[in-house]
């Protein structure tokens, strides 16, 4: 298992100096904000029971005799590797395109059929057969980018002869990526579009507009990004108009692709953060609450929250904010 994010904190040192803090941070490093930070993220996760930073690992399954996998485990952020292995053979990878993502409720759907030395091909994961999913889950990355294409001409006359500017962005379960632009040039009218897969999608939308400007352009083709025995994937361009179907569709100003951390989440390790200042900072912030020096004696209320167990109040309340999002086992 391996971290994506660096360093291991909900929130970076920048975020969390522009954040309403009323708390002096001008004697502070960026380092030693970032240390933290880190130490904050660590009491969020331990709150939590369980660490939504973005993590890469992979989690040995079994198949059950249907052609459906669940990771249990979410948010997923993409699937990089299924590797299948059968016994008295060498495991093999294979290919992502076979497969559908949900990477909301993490479960894989498998839509093209396989082929197993001795068994022949076989449209569900075999009951029995060991499965390695290497896959990433959580918060604070955005592995999702526009993929790579070319294109070439195609037979077909739905466009008109000419020059047209075309943006393709990749469709998540969560969004959508920027478009990234060419131009072409097609003198039969329809263009064949050829797309190297990126990881975390699930669908790929081509918005058109005639001439050498990007200004203007509109959704005309959507290209699954799960397609039988296909890599790379491939789609053809008939129309300067949206399918059948569609509404016209303007290309996106905003990428939406990866799942943001949670406000929530954000507001926690804030707090968390500064209760760590607090008590560095504050004698009445670490629980104490009388010394004796001879015959004097001195004593007073520690901001130690309504718990009575040295809490304090600012972890209360990030306690509450994590609640959602805390590990829930029925034992």
């Amino acid at each position: 298992m391996s971290i994506l994010v660096a360093p291991a904190s909900y929130i970076t040192a920048s975020t969390f100096r522009a954040m309403p803090l009323d708390y002096d941070l001008s004697s502070y490093t960026d380092a030693q904000l970032t240390d933290l930070l880190t130490r904050a993220s660590g009491i969020a996760d331990a709150i939590m029971r369980r660490s939504l930073l973005a993590t890469e690992r992979t989690k040995r399954m079994t198949g059950d005799g249907t052609n459906t996998l669940t990771l249990n485990d979410h948010p997923i952020l993409y699937v990089r590797k299924i590797q299948f292995f059968q016994p008295g053979v060498t495991g093999f990878t294979v290919p992502l395109s076979y497969f559908s993502v949900d990477t909301i409720t993490g479960r894989i759907t498998q839509y093209a059929p396989i082929a197993l030395t001795g068994i022949g091909y076989l449209p569900y994961f075999p009951q029995g057969l060991e499965i390695d999913v290497t896959y990433a889950r959580g918060y604070g990355y955005n592995p999702i980018v526009p993929p790579s294409y070319t294109f070439s001409d195609a037979q077909g006359s739905g466009l008109a002869p000419g020059q047209y500017t075309i943006g393709i962005t990749t469709k998540t379960m969560t969004g959508e990526t920027l478009p990234t632009y060419q131009t072409y040039t097609t003198t039969t009218g329809s263009i064949l579009v050829t797309i190297n897969p990126v990881l975390g999608a699930y669908l790929y939308r081509v918005f058109l507009v005639a001439g050498a400007s990007q200004a203007g352009a509109t959704l005309v083709a959507e290209i699954p990004a799960t397609q039988f025995n296909s890599s790379p994937i491939t789609g053809t361009i008939t129309s300067a108009v949206a399918p059948s179907g569609f509404f016209a569709e303007a290309a996106p100003t905003l990428d939406t692709s990866a799942l943001p951390t949670p406000n929530g989440i954000i507001e926690a390790v804030r707090l968390l953060a500064m209760g760590i200042l607090w008590e560095q900072n504050n004698l009445a912030n670490r629980g104490v609450y009388k010394t004796q020096s001879g015959s004097k004696g001195l004593m007073w209320r520690s901001t130690e929250g309504n718990s009575g167990k040295g809490i304090s109040y600012t972890q209360q309340q990030a306690t509450e904010l994590l609640k959602p999002y805390a590990y829930q086992a029925i034992l």
